[in-house]
């Protein structure tokens, strides 16, 4: 089971990521769009989302995940992987990370959809997203 979590991370100006958590495998892999600016070596990504690593098996216990699964509990924190910028479409500029977010939420969802997408088609996928969404609400308030 996989949960997919964008975090706002990041302070003053903010910043969006996805981070993908595999239960299996007890880990999460981090998409950051801007993860080219960060030395490979650092662990500053991994300090901003050290919270979800310690307290999800804590949110998770109290769900009732394990019993469910019949499990037992795990308490230790999770791994974490950040995506190689190589790997994934990086933006250029300081204000697209919420749209590569969504990008990426739907390339891990519809699994065999392009990778191959640049910051030049986050405004017509903008576009796109809003209007799925205005017509899922004229859907859902029609009823």
């Amino acid at each position: 089971m996989q949960l997919l979590i964008p975090c706002a991370v990041g302070s003053p100006d903010g910043h969006w990521i996805l981070c993908k958590v595999d239960l299996s495998q007890w880990s999460i892999v981090i998409y950051d769009s801007l993860s080219y600016k960060i030395p490979a070596e650092s662990t500053y990504r991994e300090n901003q989302v050290m919270p979800l690593r310690y307290l999800l098996p804590s949110v998770l216990a109290k769900s009732g995940y394990f019993e469910e699964k019949h499990m037992e509990r795990k308490w230790d924190c999770f791994s974490i992987q950040i995506m190689n910028h190589k790997s994934i479409p990086t933006q250029k500029d300081d204000s697209s990370c919420g749209g590569f977010v969504c990008k990426y939420v739907d390339c891990i969802i519809r699994k065999g959809v392009s990778w191959n997408w640049r910051l030049s088609d986050i405004h017509k996928m903008r576009r796109e997203y809003a209007f799925a969404i205005f017509c899922n609400a004229v859907e859902a308030n029609d009823m």
